[in-house]
């Protein structure tokens, strides 16, 4: 089950259109090598945002996927990330490429998974 607290937030204006997207990662340090899980949970369009579920908008997820392998590529050390959901919201500009920026911001950004 996904907590809402576990999730980061990425929105941005810039000339004049609203740029957004959410995503929610567990992160844990492997040994091995690297490793991308996708478990996303979300229930479809609900409250005017859009929940990735295991069905549809794969080129969302391809951008969430490429932006985390390229972060753990260009990494020196081995994780293995869960995917636990996606979400966008349709009146915003939220496409793969914001998608997967979100995604390299949450994985660099130390204080939102050291404490997991």
């Amino acid at each position: 089950m996904r907590k809402s607290d576990d999730d980061f937030r990425w929105m941005k204006v810039k000339n004049g259109r609203l740029h957004f997207a959410v995503v929610n990662l567990s992160i844990e340090k492997n040994e091995i090598g690297n490793e991308i899980i996708e478990n996303y949970s979300g229930d479809g369009f609900s409250n005017n945002s859009i929940e990735i579920g295991t069905d549809g908008l794969e080129d969302w997820k391809l951008g969430l996927r490429k932006g985390l392998e390229f972060v753990l590529l260009n990494s020196s050390s081995f994780w293995t990330v869960t995917i636990n959901g996606l979400e966008g919201k349709p009146f915003m500009d939220t496409n793969p490429t914001i998608v997967g920026y979100t995604g390299i911001l949450a994985l660099l950004k130390p204080d939102y998974y050291c404490n997991r």
